[in-house]
């Protein structure tokens, strides 16, 4: 019986087999840094994960008293985001809040509101940025449905008194201002709140014990330009 056999390969093949792998060996690694370069490298950050560093990175730049920095930061996270929180967008609008841009605030509330209809807290936002933008018919309407969604909400009866005390509704503001402070009476804003109504009102007694209270709570009201317009005004009845 014939045997066969393989040949011992010449010190040449060897060389040139380990030519070979070693070329395959790198061509597999040039493969994959390749297909990790196109798909994993070069492709950007989740949209989702930046929209978290940028909110984080807006909440620290509020915190540090940068708002117009923080409204930035806040646009670029809801641009990043795959699907802005309602808490997102009534963030940027607090924000927007702090600069005096109400209407801004007005529109990004709405877009909370949207989202999140259930929430008392974006309702009642809208109905300060509207007040504080002159708007006060609808700024009634939206603390209207805040209340309906919680009937203990002291803002919101304080913005929609606000409202009613800009439109002329003095008794309304006033039954306002009353539930607010019922709900929480440490506020020397409620209390100068009412002060102002009862004062419009001719109640001079009232006014007089709520602006004791007032300055009871919070010694620094009688600096306010409000207290010092009051004492212009109603100095020789208080």
């Amino acid at each position: 019986m014939e045997v066969s056999f393989i040949p011992e390969p010449s010190p040449i093949e060897k060389a040139l087999w380990r030519i070979v792998w070693l070329a395959a060996a790198l061509g597999a690694c040039l493969l994959v840094l390749f297909l990790r370069a196109r798909y994993l490298d070069s492709k950007p950050a989740r949209p989702s994960g930046l929209a978290s560093r940028y909110r984080g990175l807006a909440e620290a730049l509020a915190k540090k008293g940068r708002p117009a920095q923080a409204l930035a930061a806040y646009s670029q996270s809801i641009r990043h985001a795959d699907k802005p929180e309602a808490s997102l967008y009534w963030a940027r609008a607090d924000t927007s809040m702090i600069l005096k841009r109400y209407a801004e605030a007005a529109q990004d509330y709405e877009r909370a509101i949207e989202l999140a209809p259930h929430l008392p807290y974006p309702w009642m936002a809208k109905a300060m940025s509207l007040a504080l933008d002159g708007k006060h018919k609808e700024a009634i309407s939206f603390a209207d449905r805040a209340l309906e969604l919680n009937a203990r909400y002291e803002m919101a009866y304080f913005w929609r008194g606000f409202s009613e005390e800009k439109i002329g509704r003095l008794k309304e503001a006033e039954f306002d201002y009353s539930k607010a402070i019922e709900l929480n009476s440490s506020s020397s804003t409620y209390y100068l709140a009412r002060a102002v109504v009862r004062l419009k009102s001719r109640n001079f007694p009232a006014a007089r014990e709520d602006l004791r209270r007032a300055l009871r709570l919070n010694p620094k009201v009688e600096e306010t330009p409000l207290m010092k317009s009051i004492r212009q005004v109603y100095g020789h009845l208080l």
